[in-house]
């Protein structure tokens, strides 16, 4: 369901009254500023740098909020019960990379389910525990995004430049799934996504 930006501000200062236990601060800075907002895309951190706000302690108590609903978001739960491990028990290790070749390949978008699928079927593997972070960080980006920068339409943010990226984008330009509308179709057919 499509909001509104004004609908999406009174959520959000709903949400920081609430959670800060402020209002008067909250709703003077409503009132008083304009604020644009594409809250699917922004961090806490941007959306703070786009605006001047007088109370310090407001935006340190919300960016500490806000980074603990994010961590909590973001970590991987790697813990079953028994009964949901099967013959074979898999380790924190393996349900994590695991996890990344799923999101790899359920992003919505076949282009980049192929690209980011088949590279992630390839590479996680061998991929060491900073390599993994690396690139969980490029998967919690936007589809699109994730597609521009792998592709080398747009610039990464300075978070995201890392040499994994740079593996990735030398990989994605060696034209991993063919160079014609028929390496394609056996890219597509061969991981499935027909």
């Amino acid at each position: 369901r499509a909001i509104s930006l004004g609908q999406a501000m009174a959520i959000f200062i709903r949400t920081l009254r609430s959670s800060l236990g402020q209002s008067d601060s909250i709703s003077k800075f409503a009132l008083e500023r304009r604020v644009t907002w594409d809250h699917s895309r922004r961090t806490f951190a941007q959306f703070r740098d786009s605006v001047r706000l007088d109370d310090e302690d407001l935006m340190a108590r919300a960016a500490a909020r806000d980074k603990t609903i994010r961590e909590e978001h973001l970590r991987l739960n790697t813990t079953f019960s028994d009964s949901s491990q099967g013959a074979t028990r898999v380790g924190a290790d393996g349900i994590r990379r695991k996890r990344l070749v799923y999101r790899s390949k359920q992003r919505g978008w076949l282009e980049v389910d192929l690209l980011m699928g088949t590279w992630a079927e390839e590479h996680v593997h061998s991929l060491c525990e900073e390599e993994m972070d690396q690139y969980e960080d490029i998967l919690n980006q936007e589809t699109i995004d994730i597609f521009n920068f792998v592709t080398g339409k747009e610039e990464p943010p300075l978070e995201l430049r890392t040499p994994l990226l740079e593996r990735l984008r030398e990989w994605a330009a060696s034209k991993p799934l063919g160079k014609t509308p028929a390496d394609y179709a056996k890219a597509k057919e061969k991981a499935n996504m027909t």
